[in-house]
């Protein structure tokens, strides 16, 4: 996660642009999409509202750049501390970027649900009048993310007005609706993936899996199944088959382990160990059996990946399975 200053010109999904590079240049060139090596949105946000913990580590990391952001951000900070008012403080949420940001979290976190609550959900309707994109966006966090602290009634808010937002403002919705549990959303999360699963150009798809997966909904292990089938590739997509992928799953797995270059089947493997794991030996081995393997050689293909313990994929797919931890942050600032 990047630090955030000024506008966020990195913050909205990735978009793809037209490739105009001449085709005897582009078969030389393999680098990867951006969607893949770089998280989106959905998950950068996730990350930061994932516990009160997690603000709370952000906010002491940034302490060591004290003196200077003090410079910087003091004075939004110091307004921020003055607000008296919900209305107050939700007016400022524009202008907390840099430490002021997890300082206005705060601030929102502490504030009575009944007084916060009413105040954003005026607001979210005005989202998709904004027309500066980078303030949008912005805005689209902030006010969705602060229902995040306020419990059944940050899920009731989303719900009602989930249809009016924007496709990014869904996809963050998706997000918080997961994050606080809110059973209720699986067939709307479900419909919004769905909808917007098929622009390649976007990752909003991304919030949606977060959701489902928070939730434990079981429809999320069919979509990743789908995902790889069909070799859609994206940061995400090995930490959510290590935290929400089951049978399904497997032997797509193993094709793109079979496919792959001998140093780079890390990710597939740590997913195919998880997910192992998850099912347990018995439907591992009906997995194998269904292919052209003998019933010893589906014993012995599953033993030898069980071998390994699922501590192994956890630890390597670390961010998907826990909050941020202050070493986390000392790599990330």
């Amino acid at each position: 996660m990047a630090k955030k200053q000024g506008k966020r010109r990195h913050a909205r999904p990735v978009e793809r642009h037209r490739d105009r590079t001449p085709a005897k240049s582009r078969q030389q060139i393999k680098a990867p999409p951006l969607e893949d090596t770089f998280p989106s949105a959905a998950t950068l946000l996730r990350f930061t509202i994932f516990d009160a913990d997690s603000h709370g580590l952000l906010n002491a990391a940034l302490g060591k750049f004290k003196p200077l952001l003090m410079l910087r951000d003091g004075k939004k900070i110091a307004q921020i501390k003055r607000a008296e008012t919900a209305v107050e403080l939700v007016d400022l949420a524009a202008t907390a970027t840099g430490a002021a940001e997890p300082a206005w979290h705060e601030r929102v976190r502490q504030l009575d649900t009944a007084e916060i609550v009413p105040v954003i959900a005026q607001r979210l309707p005005a989202l998709t009048k904004i027309r500066d994109r980078d303030e949008q966006d912005k805005l689209t966090e902030e006010y969705i993310g602060a229902l995040r602290w306020h419990g059944a009634a940050g899920t009731t808010t989303l719900l009602q007005h989930f249809n009016g937002l924007h496709t990014y403002g869904q996809s963050v919705a998706c997000v918080v609706l997961g994050l606080l549990g809110a059973e209720a959303a699986g067939d709307e999360i479900w419909r919004f993936y769905k909808e917007v699963v098929g622009k390649r150009q976007e990752s909003y798809f991304v919030g949606a899996l977060w959701g489902l997966i928070d939730l434990q909904d079981e429809r999320a292990g069919q979509a990743l199944a789908d995902l790889l089938r069909k070799r859609r590739h994206f940061y995400e997509l090995f930490g959510f088959l290590a935290l929400a992928g089951d049978e399904r799953a497997i032997l797509p797995l193993v094709e793109r382990l079979a496919r792959a270059a001998e140093d780079e089947r890390t990710n597939e493997m740590m997913a195919l160990l998880s997910i192992s794991h998850r099912i347990g030996r018995e439907a591992l081995i009906e997995v194998f059996a269904e292919t052209s393997m003998t019933k010893e050689e589906a014993v012995t293909a599953a033993d030898n990946i069980l071998a390994q313990p699922a501590e192994a994929a956890e630890e390597y797919f670390a961010l998907f399975f826990r909050s941020l931890t202050a070493e986390d942050l000392g790599r990330i600032l």
